[in-house]
């Protein structure tokens, strides 16, 4: 097991699983030690990340990025009387959804572990 942590609050919990024709990674991010999101990476023959447990980390950052943004979207309409989204209301919605400072925080963890951190702990 491999702990990165990100900030005071905010740490990734990394796994590595074996099977007899695969191998993976396994990336839990934790806020304050509760579980926030989860991702696995299976590889069949080999990674090429700049660092172990990269893309499944990316992964896990990814994937709660698109679900925050898929609840924001149907508040959004919710809350506009809208059941569908014309382009504009789309960039407005994407504008809005850039300036909260949850997506702000996670993508500067997204930047920090794809180009910043050099996989060390």
């Amino acid at each position: 097991m491999n702990m990165v942590r990100l900030n005071s609050d905010w740490c990734f919990v990394n796994e590595t699983w074996r099977h007899s024709y695969s191998w993976g990674h396994k990336s839990t991010l934790l806020y304050k030690g509760n579980p926030i999101s989860e991702a696995k990476v299976r590889y069949y023959n080999r990674t090429w990340e700049k660092y172990k447990y990269q893309s499944c980390m990316l992964k896990c950052l990814q994937e709660l990025i698109e679900r925050y943004k898929e609840e924001f979207t149907e508040q959004f309409k919710e809350n506009n009387g809208f059941d569908r989204l014309s382009e504009q209301r789309r960039r407005t919605l994407e504008a809005q959804f850039r300036e909260l400072e949850d997506i702000k925080l996670y993508d500067k963890f997204y930047n920090y572990i794809n180009y910043d951190w050099k996989g060390e702990c």
